[in-house]
């Protein structure tokens, strides 16, 4: 503690080690003089304040010190608090002043640190949007802020002391008092979602809720930070609703339907594309595209190109090719068509793949069969003029661009046969059989003809040897 003492005259008679450490003059410096004041208080407007307030103080006769900034001999400033008191006259000396001091200015700079952050803290929870309030360990509130209030249409008068339940919707309050209840046990903190009826009516507020403990564990308040979530809320039901729909869709219509990410691992199926693989959703759920939709050239039997691979790889539509089969999980095989298309994130980037296919085995056996019928004479299986005339025209064009040899045998079956038992032995049969690379055609009654390709070992005249008539 500063101790001084001051003669009649103000002059420094005691000057104690305190009083030199604080004020950075030594002793030897102050002891004697009468002006120590000017030291302490360089400026003039703070010394007439500080005699003010040491004589204010002298003729109230407060037992309260004197609160004063002085200035220290290296430039800093402290803050004193002082008191005084009158030395009696004794026989070997004058009565004096006996000046007692303590440095409070860690203190005040505590205290003043303190109120900032107190006020900074007050204008953040008086301006913010968030809701604030603090409650009792029964919910009672404590403490709510201007933004709970304003959207509550309620004064803060009205709330203080009562509890939030009557202001929760009936049917999230049990689910609101559980939530309480998770306050009193680490980790001292919750999350919960409610509705409560507000000004504007029903609104949704999601509320981050932390326990206030005392020295001994115990919890002593709780502290609520709410927010409006009722966009948000709206938000997700309306994409609940608008999956649920694609969902419904997607598992009702004709199509099999296969999604993929980025590095065409599956992620969804529909029932028709469950059918046709083979594979459960579950089960191919994170599996490799090629390991479900395994596809063959029905030609070749060789793998066939992965549309979805190309797809993500090129960022475009990419239909399969053709004469693609399936080959199902379980082996079953089934021909099919099909196109991948990218999904798109917001920004453009391919986020994965969606596979749409279709079983066309019948339509291509339709096909196939239509085309057959088209070409070959109903009754006896051989080719009709249209198709022969085809060919025929074909072996011409060969016959000129390559200059290749093909002969062409003209029958009367009359010269085969003799009895419709001996047909099926007939020597036209033997010779359309040794003729793998020609095409048989009945012309009109019992004529026929058979074109010989690639002749040009035998020579046209030995291409087909007129047959010797039997009997």
């Amino acid at each position: 503690m500063w101790i001084e003492v001051r003669d009649e005259d103000g002059r420094v008679l005691i000057w104690n080690r305190a009083a030199a450490e604080i004020s950075g003059h030594a002793s030897e410096q102050v002891v004697g003089h009468g002006d120590v004041d000017g030291w302490l208080y360089p400026d003039r407007a703070r010394l007439d304040a500080a005699r003010s307030r040491f004589a204010a103080a002298r003729r109230s006769e407060s037992p309260a010190g004197v609160k004063t900034t002085i200035r220290c001999r290296h430039g800093d400033d402290r803050v004193m608090v002082w008191h005084t008191a009158t030395l009696p006259a004794d026989a070997s000396a004058t009565g004096g002043l006996l000046i007692l001091g303590l440095d409070v200015t860690a203190q005040e700079r505590a205290e003043a640190a303190l109120q900032q952050s107190e006020a900074n803290y007050r204008l953040l929870v008086e301006n913010q949007s968030d809701l604030v309030v603090k409650m009792d360990t029964a919910n009672r509130f404590l403490f709510v802020s201007p933004s709970y209030c304003q959207v509550f249409g309620r004064n803060e008068a009205d709330l203080l002391g009562q509890t939030l339940m009557p202001l929760v919707h009936e049917d999230d309050r049990a689910a609101t008092a559980a939530a309480m209840e998770d306050l009193f046990r680490p980790p001292w903190r919750t999350y919960l979602e409610q509705r409560a009826r507000t000004g504007a009516g029903w609104r949704w507020f999601g509320w981050a809720d932390t326990a206030v403990l005392d020295d001994d564990g115990q919890v002593v308040a709780i502290i609520g930070v709410g927010r409006d979530i009722t966009d948000r809320k709206l938000a997700e039901e309306a994409l609940f609703e608008a999956k649920e729909r694609a969902q419904v869709t997607l598992d009702s219509i004709g199509d099999a339907v296969i999604t993929t990410d980025g590095r065409a691992i599956v992620e969804y199926l529909n029932p028709v594309a469950e059918t046709l693989t083979g594979w459960s959703a579950a089960d191919a759920n994170g599996r490799p595209l090629q390991e479900v939709f395994r596809i063959v050239d029905e030609r070749t039997r060789q793998p066939a190109p992965d549309p979805v691979e190309r797809c993500l790889r090129e960022g475009k539509v990419v239909g399969l090719a053709n004469h693609s089969i399936l080959v199902g999980r379980h082996g079953w095989e089934h021909h099919i068509d099909d196109s991948a298309a990218p999904i798109r994130g917001r920004d453009g980037q391919v986020l994965g793949a969606v596979l749409v296919f279709h079983d066309v085995t019948e339509n291509r056996q339709l096909a196939r069969r239509m085309e057959y019928d088209a070409t070959h004479d109903a009754l006896t299986g051989l080719i009709n003029r249209q198709e022969f005339e085809r060919r025929l025209e074909r072996v011409v064009n060969s016959a000129r661009q390559y200059d290749a040899r093909h002969a062409l045998c003209y029958l009367d079956l009359d010269q085969f046969v003799k009895s419709g038992d001996s047909i099926l032995n007939c020597p036209f049969h033997q010779r359309r059989q040794k003729v793998p690379r020609g095409a048989c055609m009945r012309i009109s009654g019992r004529r026929a003809a058979l074109p010989a390709v690639d002749a040009a070992k035998n020579g046209p005249g030995r291409a087909a040897q007129p047959p010797q008539q039997a009997g």
